[in-house]
């Protein structure tokens, strides 16, 4: 008889570890099937040892054991990359369970059990007697009887610290223009090909995967393989199974929940748009899969190689410090890009105020289209050349105040600022929120003051597309945000309409970026509302949105903002990345923000009382680190609170094992988030 030590592979794992008996040995790392209340689930075998070995905890367990029945184990995803799994258990305190249960994608576990089901009932009783003949000729604790899968230590990882890489020779980064990086991809796939070694490109998203195969899978499409959500689970099943037994090497693009193909001929690993925020979990357990990709690439001894137009902050340092290195030398400048123009939006609203002493309400139709914006809309036309219209917002206007006693528009359900949007079916408009999705009428007043005199403020995609169609009515005007296109498809869909018309319009926001071609011109009406974001990367992700849009724009990029003069547009316009990097990684250090510091931000949503009672006990048990409470950005949501705390320590001393193991256990209502992409 032998005790087995598990962990429940389970994305709500309630604790670390289950002890089991099974009158079979299993081997460490295995992935098998344990009884958990009135179900079978699946587990990780951290150890199994013999009962005579252990008698004494079997007689001071306060708990019976329960059997395990079953022999059969799981080959579902890479045995290197359950490893990885175990520090990344340690780095975002979370059991390693709930890792592991996030990087297992469906189709494996589906392609595994029907591999195994297509064995004969004889084979699988004569290989089950052959196993058994044979461990009875053994000692204790000798071969496993189960199916071995890599015979993973479950020891304890070495430390290298996060602060966005581990220290590896095996780590490059390749930052350049996305056409120069695709074509080097080629180049390193056809030089592992020759040597006999596959290659997995990795993109944070469908859209980006799907483009990323339609560019590199050209010559060698017997070879290549496309796995991601979008694709059916029959299909996603059918793919895998192919592309795990390839006799030939391979060329795998896909998003992160389909990285763990169990084949050992893997030499290259590559991470495309590093900085994408994609890569990091939108729920528990939340963890960074770059940090994952990381782990992996080290177990694997393959190279891992992150590109970019502009590679993240805290990536650059690294590099800065000689703890990652360069594929080629990068670049700090944006060689091939349009004319960029700022257009200073603040002139024009001096202008028509002293125009309108009597009236405080501006017209708003002189703050979306400059003189120069709609030159440029009415030349690409004159040209039979179409043009994309960017803001940051979807909605007529992204915020609604009182003009008498200044109060926000807010939900009445969650507090957030509330979207005034045109209302599809009938001319009516209506109030949205964007964080909850409750709507309601806009016809109400202040519920501060009463007051009648609502103004809106800011310049959403509805309104720049209302305004857009009574300036240019010939002309084919498209719209392409999340209120039009709620599904791939449909994105997919209104762009192909617009890139096939041969003058056509397109406003959007920044979801459209990822669908759109390039064409000569490119408009930015407005990305104000993005500045007064309190987040501390908030210009790290203006920065890239911009550089979406210039690599979109072939000949012309205009810029309209009432910030004409921030540094930001002054580094887009000249394409200087490394004044950018050297002054955002100089404000962060006078901040202690990472990768000066390493943020661990816990979080609880309840009854506003509950929050703050539980969050102040919570602050006491911490007290030794320091921890600090604030409300969130949108501080409640359906009439209960959010409350953050965060705890900032220095890189070195985490991860601390006393603090991971409180954070790891505690109740469900908290939610840890260790190096948050967003404090907000």
């Amino acid at each position: 008889m032998y005790i087995l030590t598990v962990h429940p592979i389970q994305r709500s794992s309630f604790k670390e570890t289950l002890t089991y008996w099974a009158p079979h040995n299993f081997s460490a790392g295995s992935i098998i099937y344990v009884p958990f209340r009135n179900k079978n689930i699946l587990a990780l075998v951290e150890s199994c040892m013999n009962a005579t070995e252990s008698k004494a905890d079997i007689k001071n367990a306060d708990f019976i054991a329960r059997k395990i029945e079953s022999k059969k184990t799981i080959t579902a995803v890479s045995p290197s990359l359950i490893k990885a799994c175990q520090a990344v258990s340690k780095e975002f305190a979370y059991p390693i369970g709930s890792i592991i249960k996030t990087i297992i994608p469906e189709c494996a576990l589906t392609y595994a059990e029907e591999a195994i089901s297509k064995k004969t009932k004889s084979s699988v009783e004569k290989e089950s007697e052959t196993k058994n003949t044979t461990k009875d000729n053994e000692s204790d604790g000798g071969t496993s009887s189960s199916i071995r899968i890599g015979g993973i230590a479950m020891d304890e990882d070495d430390d290298d610290g996060f602060t966005g890489q581990p220290s590896s020779r095996d780590i490059f980064v390749f930052q350049t223009n996305t056409t120069d990086r695709y074509g080097t991809y080629k180049s390193i796939i056809r030089e592992e090909f020759a040597k006999r070694k596959s290659v997995i490109i990795i993109a944070p998203t469908v859209n980006s995967a799907e483009e990323i195969y339609e560019e590199l899978s050209r010559g060698i499409s017997d070879y290549a393989y496309l796995l991601h959500g979008g694709i059916n689970k029959k299909k996603q099943v059918e793919i895998w199974g192919k592309a795990l037994n390839e006799p030939h090497t391979i060329a795998l693009i896909t998003t992160p929940s389909f990285v763990g193909l169990p084949r050992e001929d893997i030499a290259t690993i590559v991470v495309e748009r590093e900085s994408s925020r994609s890569y990091i979990t939108m729920f528990k357990p939340l963890f960074d899969y770059r940090y994952l990709f990381q782990k992996w690439s080290k177990e694997l001894k393959a190279r891992l190689i992150y590109g970019d137009i502009l590679l993240r902050v805290e990536t650059l340092y690294r590099r800065e410090r000689g703890e990652v290195f360069d594929f080629f030398p990068i670049s700090m400048r944006i060689e091939k890009r349009p004319n960029t123009i700022v257009v200073d939006m603040s002139e024009p609203i001096r202008k028509e105020k002293a125009k309108k002493e009597k009236d405080k309400i501006h017209s708003k139709n002189n703050l979306i289209y400059s003189e120069e914006l709609e030159s440029q809309v009415e030349y690409a036309g004159k040209k039979k050349e179409k043009i994309i219209i960017f803001t940051a917002r979807r909605g007529l206007a992204p915020q609604t105040v009182c003009g008498d006693c200044g109060t926000t528009v807010t939900c009445s359900v969650c507090e957030a600022p509330v979207v005034l949007h045109n209302s599809k079916v009938e001319s009516k408009r209506y109030f949205l929120c964007h964080h909850c999705g409750r709507e309601r009428t806009a016809l109400e007043g202040c519920k501060n003051c009463t007051s009648w005199k609502l103004i809106t403020l800011g310049i959403g995609s509805d309104t720049i597309y209302e305004e857009t169609k009574k300036r240019f009515p010939n002309r084919p005007i498209y719209r392409l945000d999340r209120d039009t296109a709620s599904t791939d498809k449909q994105a997919r869909d209104i762009a192909k309409k617009f890139h096939e018309s041969s003058d056509g319009i397109l406003v959007g926001t920044e979801f459209s970026l990822n669908y759109l071609k390039p064409i000569k011109h490119v408009a930015i009406a407005s990305m104000d509302s993005l500045f007064s974001l309190p987040d501390f990367r908030i210009n790290e992700r203006i920065c890239h949105i911009l550089l979406q849009a210039q690599t979109l724009a072939e000949e012309y990029l205009l810029i309209q903002s009432r910030n004409a003069t921030h540094p930001l547009l002054g580094y887009i316009q000249s394409g200087n990345l490394n004044d950018f990097y050297k002054s955002e990684i100089a404000d962060r250090k006078a901040l202690s923000y990472p990768p000066f510091a390493t943020f661990i931000k816990i979080t609880i949503e309840a009854d506003k009382g509950t929050a703050a009672k539980e969050m102040g006990k919570l602050q006491v048990w911490l007290e030794k680190w320091n921890p600090v409470i604030f409300p969130a950005f949108i501080p409640s949501v359906g009439g209960r609170s959010i409350l953050h705390m965060l705890i900032s320590m220095s890189p070195k001393l985490w991860p601390d094992e006393e603090l991971r193991d409180i954070l790891t256990n505690l109740p469900p209502e908290f939610t840890v988030s260790v190096h948050p992409e967003s404090l907000l």
